[in-house]
């Protein structure tokens, strides 16, 4: 009984999380459950979200000095957070805030 408890209370917080982060333009996926498919493959709980759902996420490249994590932060716009390319060689700041999680 306590177990189906806290996953209805972990589903309840996770609805609510994803309707602010939808409302910000984000992408949330979670799941509460073990769930084990026909091939053996196990999906366990977890919560991910789209890198465009932080709310900083700065691209520096290779030479260049990042920004200071203890300087004052804006939020990124959607745009310039999407045109963001990973490699290998570049400085990614990322940021998220949130009195949810």
């Amino acid at each position: 009984l306590l177990d189906s408890i806290r996953k209805k209370a972990a589903s309840l917080s996770l609805n609510f999380i994803n309707k602010m982060v939808q409302r910000t333009g984000g992408e949330l996926n979670y799941n509460v459950d073990w769930k084990k498919f026909p091939d053996s493959d196990i999906l366990q709980p977890h919560l991910t979200m789209s890198l465009c759902s932080l709310d900083v996420l700065i691209q520096t490249p290779h030479g260049d000095e990042p920004p200071s994590l203890t300087a004052p932060m804006e939020r990124v716009p959607q745009a310039v957070k999407k045109a963001v390319s990973f490699n290998s060689t570049d400085t990614y700041t990322i940021m998220w805030w949130s009195k949810y999680v």
